[in-house]
């Protein structure tokens, strides 16, 4: 089973990833002079995910017994990116 720590850890290292990504995208944008992100929304998509990660990882903090709890919120964020990644790559 995996420790509360690892998990938070893997969490903020997930979290870390997805806003590289996202300075990776702006970096392409700029070099090649046009939007890769086709709307403000496909941009927030990102913001979104980083932000459900963080609100994940406060109440893991918090939560004692929460291992459904987190699969189905990590669920959530992998349908969500899933939804919208084919839009963004």
């Amino acid at each position: 089973k995996p420790k509360e720590e690892d998990l938070l850890k893997r969490i903020d290292r997930l979290e870390k990833e997805i806003q590289e990504l996202k300075g990776a995208l702006k970096n392409m944008e700029r070099a090649k002079g046009k939007r890769i992100l086709q709307s403000e929304e496909e941009e927030g998509v990102i913001d979104e995910v980083c932000k459900k990660l963080q609100s994940l990882d406060g109440r893991l903090g918090n939560a004692k017994s929460c291992n459904d709890y987190i699969l189905s919120t990590l669920k959530s964020i992998y349908n969500f990116i899933e939804q919208h990644v084919h839009s963004i790559c």
